[in-house]
């Protein structure tokens, strides 16, 4: 089959496919969440990488991003983080895009014992602050939210959801932004209760594939800041 149809029907796709890299039981479980329109076999390299370098037990957390709004994907993935949290005494979080900010609605609500397990957090080009692309292809194609439910919800505007996502407090978080990323520029990228924050030479859409963002995530969830010597 042609890659690009073969990728075009993961992405579209509504069949679930949670993927585990097992490693040392005496290291947290990182659970890996992928963004939009992307699914979560595309984490598999970032997490080959922190399994390989640091035996971190990985799970690569996939939803169908085109059958749902952001809220109600947010909510998926905050029940699902609450049965992790039953069965591991401590879980990091490693995202990417849109699954930062379903991990931002998730840890938000935690109860106080279940923050307490809640280990390092890097955010990948997190959309923190909206999307311009979502805007222009929001406007260019007023029925793509039809075909993609969030692209409302992440546009730059006031009144786009992502806007009125909570701040999770009480958190060690890194973000990573590319340098040349459109659809989450720096300036959309930043938290206001970040506690570190880079930015490296990458794009968007694969930016977990680069080398030097794979070992500044790890050197995070390691040291809690990134490298700058």
């Amino acid at each position: 089959m042609n890659p690009v149809f073969r990728y075009l029907g993961y992405v579209f796709s509504f069949r679930q496919n949670i993927v585990t890299i097992p490693g040392d039981p005496e290291r947290p479980r990182v659970i890996l969440v992928h963004g939009l329109l992307h699914r979560g076999f595309l984490m598999e390299k970032i997490a080959d990488y922190l399994n390989r370098m640091d035996h971190r037990n990985c799970l690569l957390y996939d939803y169908p991003t085109s059958s749902g709004s952001l809220m109600e994907h947010a909510a998926h993935f905050k029940m699902f983080l609450g049965e992790q949290l039953k069965r591991f005494p401590r879980v990091e979080l490693v995202t990417h895009s849109m699954g930062g900010l379903l991990a931002r609605v998730a840890l938000d609500t935690l109860a106080p014992e279940e923050k307490s397990r809640i280990g390092r957090i890097v955010m990948l080009a997190p959309p923190n602050h909206g999307s311009p692309e979502a805007t222009f292809y929001n406007r260019l194609l007023p029925f793509a939210g039809l075909l993609v439910p969030p692209v409302p919800d992440l546009r730059d505007l006031p009144a786009a959801a992502v806007h009125q996502l909570p701040v999770p407090r009480g958190y060690e978080i890194g973000i990573i932004a590319g340098s040349r990323d459109h659809k989450a520029p720096i300036a959309s990228t930043h938290l206001e209760t970040e506690t570190d924050h880079i930015v490296l030479d990458a794009a968007h859409a694969f930016i977990m594939n680069k080398p030097e963002v794979q070992r500044q995530t790890l050197f995070f969830l390691q040291n809690g800041r990134f490298d700058r010597e």
